[in-house]
């Protein structure tokens, strides 16, 4: 009886010339093997290429679309006050600019004084920007504003300057960001205040304190009049400050003054009077441009001068009073046209 494989080769008409010898199934099995790791590997690339593909465009997609676009999440204060200082279009002005930090939307509403009262009050929201979360109140070069925050911390703000604050400061941590010079008389209701600027914070449960930090200048300092406060920094390590002491800090030099007998100097201007100590010419300059709105430009050899001054000044008078008391009439010429100042050597 024939076999299986007899019955193939005779259906087939395969001759014993035609059978692979034991060498060929060899080759041929490896050629097999071969051809399928191949089609393996390609199906592997192709996953592979795949995966690659998808993880390209969810990059794309992050650098495009940012997540926080797409779920905002909160922002510090520091970059929305920020935010709001860019919508100040008018620097003579004294202002009060409401942000939604998310959508950019903003009011500004400018501050009038009232004839019997010298504070404005800030307890009452923006009627017409009710749902802008935060605002920033503005007081131009030349003026000095005392407020009364939602709170009901009181608060001064020097020639320039800027504080961002939530309209919302009742039941949970109260938070502002400074940029300038502010005196706080901080409300006690058992929630920690901190005074944020673009160097350091200062951390307090109910005091008064002095805060001089504006962004464009060299040098930071602080006055704790009563209380306590924590001052931090990621220049220095945190510092409990006492009532009486003042702290000055370079930025330049990263050099700190300590003076642990203050006594009220910073807060004179409050009071429309300057305390000079030992102040160079380039910074006394600078600092009545901001409380006199005006510029004022000096010859060479002023500037360079290398005289330090120390003293008082009398902020309610004239620019040109101001200056006739620091420099000898008989060396300088001194004149003004609408808000720019000459100092000229003789």
């Amino acid at each position: 009886m024939k076999t299986k494989n007899e019955k193939f080769k005779h259906i087939f008409n395969i001759t014993p010339e035609d059978s692979l010898s034991d060498a060929d199934k060899a080759q041929l099995f490896q050629r097999i093997v071969h051809s399928a790791n191949k089609r393996h590997r390609q199906r592997v690339l192709v996953r592979v290429g795949a995966i690659a593909a998808a993880a390209c465009l969810l990059i794309c997609f992050k650098l495009f679309y940012p997540i926080d676009k797409v779920i905002p999440t909160e922002l510090d204060i520091e970059r929305i006050a920020s935010i709001s200082q860019t919508f100040n279009r008018n620097k003579d002005s004294l202002q009060l600019i409401s942000v939604d930090p998310r959508s950019e939307k903003h009011a500004i509403s400018f501050l009038k004084v009232k004839e019997r009262s010298d504070i404005l009050d800030l307890l009452s929201p923006n009627n017409s920007a009710e749902s802008l979360k935060y605002n920033t109140v503005f007081v131009p070069y030349g003026k000095r504003q005392e407020f009364t925050l939602p709170d009901q911390s009181k608060v001064w703000l020097n020639a320039g300057s800027y504080l961002t604050y939530s309209r919302d400061m009742l039941g949970k941590p109260r938070e502002v960001y400074l940029n300038g010079e502010g005196y706080f008389d901080v409300a006690h209701n058992g929630t920690s205040f901190i005074v944020k600027t673009k160097h350091a914070a200062v951390k307090v449960l109910g005091t008064t304190f002095n805060v001089s930090s504006y962004e464009e200048d060299k040098k930071m300092a602080i006055e704790l009049i009563t209380g306590k406060v924590e001052l931090s920094s990621p220049h220095f390590k945190n510092i409990t400050m006492a009532p009486g002491q003042f702290i000055a800090y370079d930025l330049q030099q990263h050099k700190m003054l300590v003076d642990n007998k203050a006594d009220g100097n910073e807060i004179l201007w409050t009071k429309k009077q300057l305390v000079l100590d030992r102040l160079s010419t380039k910074d006394l300059i600078k600092k009545l441009e901001r409380i006199y709105n005006v510029t004022i430009h000096a010859d060479r050899s002023v500037l360079e001068n290398t005289t330090v001054y120390s003293g008082r000044i009398n902020l309610d008078v004239s620019i040109l009073t101001s200056l006739s008391n620091i420099y000898e009439l008989k060396d300088y010429t001194i004149t003004r046209v609408e808000k720019e100042v000459w100092i000229k050597n003789n």
